[in-house]
């Protein structure tokens, strides 16, 4: 069975026309997930997500600025830590001063 009338009078308004328009993804879209550790100069491949590397801090960064000439807007932060080293950090003021701190440091990036 084949539909006797189209609908094109409904796609007149904006709105609507948004509402089935097809869907466009441009790279300021997607979330990158990014891995740290500790140290300088430290790369590590994650044997699990081929392509993917645990970085430290100073790698981390520039990769973010490379990111950013790409469009990728948004990263999300994965920390690894020693576990004595997490506990200390996360029980204390300190943990929410280091979240601040990524923050500026990947804003200036």
């Amino acid at each position: 069975m084949y539909i006797q009338k189209r609908f094109r009078i409904l796609r007149n308004n904006p709105a609507i026309r948004s509402l089935v328009a097809e869907t466009i993804l441009t790279p300021s879209d997607f979330i990158l997930p990014l891995f740290i550790d500790e140290g300088e100069n430290v790369v590590f491949e994650i044997p699990s997500m081929t392509g993917y590397y645990r970085r430290s801090l100073d790698g981390t960064i520039k990769e973010v600025k490379e990111l950013w000439g790409m469009g990728i807007k948004s990263v999300l932060l994965f920390i690894r830590m020693d576990v004595a080293a997490a506990r200390k950090v996360m029980f204390s003021s300190y943990f929410y001063l280091m979240i601040v701190f990524l923050s500026l440091l990947f804003d200036k990036a």
